[in-house]
């Protein structure tokens, strides 16, 4: 069964070994909400992606993302039988083709362009229609009262625990314990939890060809931390 934040609390205070005279639930909490944040920075794991589904206004250009949201993989455009998935442009190539939206015709999107907390269609839509969202989410912060929560990332308390752990005796400056807890506990139940986590379990690879352009400049490649703790 799932710890709840209550329980992590506890599990935490074990292992610094402090009362609550000398470390309070909330900073622990604090803690363990560091360590969730830290996990689903070193790697997104399958709970963490959600669809959503939103809705345009027409003549509005700009959209905000779904909160703590964390990556976008894809956006499609629902319209009866001309549903299709907008494609991505870069921001300073999309400037430099459309570097003002509102004097071209307004219509169905077929462009968007990612900036900040904010997203940008083109066209601009000309009434509503309706986007399906995919992506990841960073997990839900705990509060103290409602710690009876348990975490969004699935069976990962003892990762969570140990890393925040490791938080705990990092505030403490309490080095060596807290490089124990990173290398000797977190570690192993990080990449335990990586290689179990299944992703396109159904998908075959098929070959495509070339094609020039259209790629994202400045793509994310892929961050050694997935793999390690530092």
């Amino acid at each position: 069964m799932a710890m709840t934040g209550g329980q992590m609390i506890e599990e935490v205070r074990a292992n610094i070994k402090r009362t609550t005279d000398g470390i309070t639930n909330e900073r622990i909490m604090t803690w363990v909400n560091w360590s969730q944040s830290q996990i689903a920075d070193w790697h997104t794991y399958e709970e963490m992606d959600q669809v959503f589904t939103a809705s345009t206004v027409a003549s509005q250009k700009r959209y905000g993302f779904p909160s703590r949201m964390k990556d976008i993989m894809s956006i499609t455009v629902q319209d009866g039988a001309s549903s299709s998935k907008l494609t991505y442009v870069y921001f300073r190539n999309f400037d430099d083709c459309v570097p003002r939206p509102e004097q071209t015709t307004s219509g169905r999107p077929n462009w968007y362009v990612d900036f900040g907390t904010q997203f940008e269609l083109y066209r601009i839509p000309d009434k509503a229609y309706v986007l399906n969202l995919r992506a990841s989410l960073y997990p839900t912060d705990y509060v103290v009262t409602t710690t009876g929560l348990v975490s969004d990332l699935v069976r990962k308390d003892a990762l969570i625990c140990a890393v925040a752990t490791m938080f705990g005796f990092l505030s403490l400056r309490e080095l060596e314990d807290a490089t124990y807890w990173k290398n000797e506990v977190a570690k192993g139940l990080f990449v335990s939890s990586v290689e179990s986590d299944h992703r396109d379990v159904d998908w075959t690879p098929i070959a495509r060809p070339f094609q020039s352009g259209g790629g994202r400049v400045g793509e994310y490649v892929s961050n050694p931390l997935v793999r390690e703790i530092p």
